[in-house]
């Protein structure tokens, strides 16, 4: 990065290290609502790190697709996958490159997996924010699946042993 710093009368280019972006920066590159981003202006990447995605929706009141969000930021970054290592991975995990609904719903289907994909649609979940569920998320979220809770808690579960193994 280029800083420009001005000495007296000319004005000279430093070459520093790299800013990283501000937290908020990455909340808005990950699609995160502008509404939600000032509910959580005054949390830094510190806090954000070290706190448990589920404990922002509740204090900050976010809608559950933001939660997945959140959480699907935090995975990547206790993968030290951001940001430079997203695009790589995608390439090698069918989950992660999963980029619609139907895609997880393929992902699924190859695999034998049955899920609620009604479920997939009505809350816009990628591959990536499949990863992000949670048995809890099940049971706050999915009560109206005809599919038993057990059940989709498993196909998650079997979902995210097979993005460990990538």
């Amino acid at each position: 990065m280029v800083n420009e710093v001005k000495t007296g009368e000319k004005l000279e280019k430093k070459i520093g290290p790299p800013v990283p972006p501000t937290i908020s920066t990455l909340f808005n590159c990950a699609g995160i609502s502008h509404e939600s981003i000032k509910k959580l202006s005054a949390v830094d990447g510190e806090e954000f790190a070290s706190s448990d995605a589920s404990e922002f929706v509740t204090a900050h009141q976010l809608p559950f697709r933001e939660k997945l969000i959140l959480k699907e930021l935090q995975i990547m970054f206790e993968e030290n996958r951001v940001p430079l290592d997203i695009a790589d991975h995608e390439g090698d995990c069918a989950l992660c490159s999963a980029s619609t609904p139907t895609k997880v719903r393929y992902f699924l289907e190859e695999h034998n997996k049955v899920f609620d994909f009604d479920l997939l649609d009505k809350f816009e979940i990628t591959g990536r924010l499949f990863l992000a569920l949670t048995g809890q998320d099940v049971r706050n979220y999915f009560g109206e699946s005809p599919i038993a809770a057990k059940q989709l808690i498993s196909t998650i579960s079997y979902a995210k042993k097979q993005h460990f193994k990538n």
